[in-house]
């Protein structure tokens, strides 16, 4: 493009120097004297000559094809912003620049009328500044008009946004280019501006026919990058928050809870155990099975079934069971964060900021849903608030479900059937690492032993219920299966009551299972579960309530998430996804979580407008059905039911499971009852409080747990005791000794090992522990930790770590302040 000429600036320069402007009187005598209108009659152009013009530009700009592929190689690669420029269409070229000059000048000469004023340089016309947006405007008609010409100038803004740190780069461009507001630093200002005035509480919904499900979890973020200059042990700085939501349900009825009638609990309350809804909802699952294999005989009187799979099984469940949340979905708000969930004062104050955010009376009800860890001290803020109705997160408690099975079948060959299915990590499998993962896994065995299970029945004439009936030291694999295949199925109730929305299910599920939490060693999930149900059956109308919508319906049928689970996706995920800034700053974090969603919606406005709005297609995710190895495995199973001595078949001789014999059957017949009884103690114990309580025993498993180190050690090799040759012998060949060299050598050997026998003899001392006596000059630089009630934080501890010997890590500290705030209480 040719450079403006200097004109316009001698004008405004001349305009501006030394001359004053006339007065209005003055101008308006001249004008009377000379006969000159001092009214204007402006000729205007009307919508249909805009329309024209537009109209031929377009027409110029499609019949400048040919021209424009004639100088490809400007448009595509042009050695300077000026090469570029000169081969775009002449008549939008001229249209543009006459435009942007004009308004240029106008605001140029603004701006030099004020800085007048204030004795100020003044500014001269940016011809450059035109070259920009000239660049990009006809960059984007042409590159819309004939989108496969490649242009120079699209084609680069693609790749700068593929590089993350050149974002500042692009974003600086834009703002030049005037198609961004303001530059990023004032975007920071205005964003925490926009962030201190927030108020998530204002879009409740504050009808009385609405359902607060309060939810909270904790939320923690990690810095990206260890801190400037740490090269050795220093951690990585974290930050921790109390995530509050609530998922509003707006009930077909008001459901008033003034007074609320409460269920009286004793000794004789039945809570825990199969009820008979339960068996009848294992016998359907049974019946599904035989239906589907379909059991036919062929000609020669050989038994024919259909080969089932894990998808066929799941359809015909959820076909026969009735769906609940048949209500509009909950308003979802993300609330204002309380401080780190590792203390209860911090979580009491998260259920006071509740209440003050739905404006609840001192007798009304709150009803908050976590996990386990937190609903253990949601028990214990009962004490301070009455009024607290803790509600245990399914989605967590089904994860440890999972993980209590493996426990109690894992001297039973859980891990071998695993393997046989295709599972490489049976330590992941082994600590639930991954969810779906896991309960894929499960279910697949659930499905080949049921299958292994009724076949043999088929095939034995014998009926379901005689199985445990058996004499004591027969069928000791089939016994033991069928005991997997009815507790999973007890599990897969509990499932199917979450992502259908059945509340029925999901209680009777976790009523049947509660059991195994203590057999499997699971105390803290014992104690939890036993709070909760007997919370169900004391408030009435929370059950009511939690009967129309027992999860939360944010997603088709069939998979609706369980409120924990859902606190999860629509909360700490959408947080992490929306989160900037420094997350590890405290202030900084409460300030992002609490107006996360008013940013966002800021930004869904524009991409809905231009984007559209996006509507995912849900389908069913393409799995791997592994129909041969799972009906091998049916086959496997098979043939070990038959077997007098099961851990001789092939299936089970990589691990050897230690439990699969008669004293294995006794354990695991006997543990459920065992934690039935034990679990009922609880209940006296934490509940009604009838009984002191007593956690000694709590922990102990009712079966033996094989853990995946020891299936190791199993597989370690043995040494090789056979003595190396010597270089000068032949490979192969002993040598040849004398009979008084081998009585001398026998000899000496029974010396060496009377004097290793000796030692073993004697006694050992024992290793003392060297106890580290803390100085009073540290003493004296750990005395600002202790002013504290909550625990320090990572970077507190640094600091002080700072002032202290290298004797001193964080684990050390951390348990100093632990040990003195102990001792404080105690003395209190």
């Amino acid at each position: 493009m040719v450079s403006q000429p200097d004109i316009s600036n001698t004008l405004d320069k001349s305009l501006y120097s030394n001359h004053s402007a006339p007065s209005y009187f003055i101008l308006k005598t001249v004008m009377k004297l000379n006969q000159i209108p001092i009214e204007f009659q402006e000729e205007e152009l009307n919508e249909l000559k805009y329309k024209e013009i537009g109209r031929e530009m377009g027409q110029n700009l499609w019949q400048s094809y040919k021209c424009l592929k004639k100088n490809i190689n400007n448009l595509q690669t042009p050695e300077s912003l000026n090469d570029y420029i000169s081969v775009f269409p002449g008549s939008l070229t001229n249209f543009f620049e006459s435009m942007l000059t004009t308004i240029l000048e106008r605001k140029t000469a603004e701006s030099n009328r004020k800085r007048l004023l204030k004795e100020k340089s003044l500014k001269e016309l940016d011809s450059q500044k035109i070259n920009h947006l000239l660049s990009l405007l006809i960059s984007a008609l042409i590159n819309f008009t004939f989108p496969y010409l490649n242009l120079w100038l699209p084609n680069v803004l693609a790749s700068l946004c593929r590089r993350p740190k050149l974002l500042s780069s692009l974003h600086d461009l834009l703002t030049k280019c005037s198609i961004i507001g303001h530059t990023n630093r004032h975007e920071r200002r205005l964003e925490k501006t926009r962030m201190k005035s927030a108020d998530p509480s204002k879009r409740l919904l504050t009808e009385k026919n609405v359902f607060n499900l309060a939810v909270i979890d904790n939320i923690d973020f990690k810095e990206r990058s260890f801190q400037f200059g740490n090269i050795y042990d220093v951690t990585r700085g974290t930050s921790h928050a109390t995530l509050r939501m609530v998922f509003q349900f707006s009930l077909p009825e008001v459901i008033v809870e003034k007074p609320e009638p409460i269920r009286d609990l004793n000794i004789d309350t039945q809570i825990f155990g199969i009820s008979q809804e339960m068996r009848d909802i294992i016998f359907k699952i049974n019946e599904i099975f035989i239906s589907l294999l379909a059991f036919r005989y062929n000609e020669r009187q050989e038994l024919e079934y259909n080969k089932i799979d894990l998808t066929a099984i799941n359809s015909e469940i959820l076909r026969q069971t009735e769906f609940g949340c048949n209500l509009p979905p909950p308003n979802v708000v993300i609330l204002e964060p309380s401080g780190s969930p590792n203390d209860d004062n911090e979580i009491l104050r998260a259920t006071e900021m509740y209440r003050r955010d739905f404006s609840l009376e001192e007798n009304d009800f709150l009803d908050i849903c976590a996990d386990e860890a937190i609903f253990r001290r949601l028990i214990k803020c009962r004490n301070k608030s009455e009024n607290i109705r803790p509600i245990l997160g399914q989605w967590h408690t089904s994860k440890d479900m999972m993980s209590a099975l493996v426990t109690l079948f894992s001297s039973y060959g859980i891990y071998d059937l695993a393997t046989a299915l295709g599972v490489k990590f049976l330590d992941k499998f082994a600590a639930v690492i991954d969810y779906r993962s896991t309960r894929r896994v499960l279910e697949l065995i659930w499905v080949a032993v049921g299958a292994a299970i009724n076949i043999y029945l088929q095939k034995s004439k014998i009926k379901i219920e005689e199985i445990l009936s058996c004499p004591a030291n027969e069928k000791i694999c089939l016994r033991i299966w069928y005991l997997y295949y009815e507790w999973f199925a007890i599990w897969k109730t509990h499932l199917t009551g979450i992502r259908c929305g059945n509340y029925e299910l999901q209680k009777f599920g976790l009523a049947a299972f509660a059991p195994l939490f203590p057999a499997a060693g699971k105390s803290n999930y014992a104690t939890s579960v036993t709070h909760f149900l007997a919370n169900l059956e004391k408030y009435p109308l929370l059950e009511k309530k939690l009967r129309l919508c027992a999860s939360i319906n944010l997603a088709r049928e069939g998979h609706y998430p369980a409120f924990d689970e859902a606190l999860e996706t629509h909360g700490v995920a959408y947080i992490k996804q929306n989160i900037t800034g420094n997350s590890c700053n405290q202030e900084n974090l409460e300030l992002q979580i609490k107006a996360t969603q008013e940013e966002r919606n800021r930004i869904d406005t524009l991409l809905n407008e231009f984007l559209g709005t996006y509507t995912y297609q849900h389908k069913d995710r393409n799995t791997n059905n592994r129909i041969e190895p799972l009906w091998k495995l049916v086959h496997d199973l098979l043939e070990a039911f038959e077997m007098d001595n099961p851990i001789n078949h092939d299936l089970f001789k990589k691990n050897s499971p230690p439990q699969l014999n008669q004293e294995g059957l006794i354990k695991i017949n006997q543990a459920y009852m065992d934690g039935l009884k034990r679990i009922k103690e609880i209940f006296r114990q934490e509940v009604i409080k009838t009984e002191a309580i007593n956690t000694k025993g709590r922990r102990v498993l009712s079966v033996m747990k094989t853990k995946i180190s020891d299936l190791s050690k199993n597989k370690k090799p043995r040494k090789n005791t056979v003595p190396k040759n010597n270089g000068n012998q032949s490979s192969g060949v002993l040598p040849i000794q004398s009979n008084e060299q081998v009585l001398q050598s026998v000899k000496g050997n029974l010396k060496r090992a009377s004097i290793e026998l000796d030692n073993q003899n004697e006694p050992q001392p024992k290793r003392q522990r060297i106890r580290i006596i803390t100085t009073e000059e540290e003493k004296q630089i750990l005395s600002c930790l202790l002013q504290k009630e909550t625990i320090p934080t990572e970077t507190e501890i640094n600091e002080v770590l700072s002032k202290l010997s290298q004797e001193w890590n964080i684990q050390r500290v951390k348990r100093y302040w632990n040990n003195n705030i102990r001792h404080k209480k105690k003395s209190k």
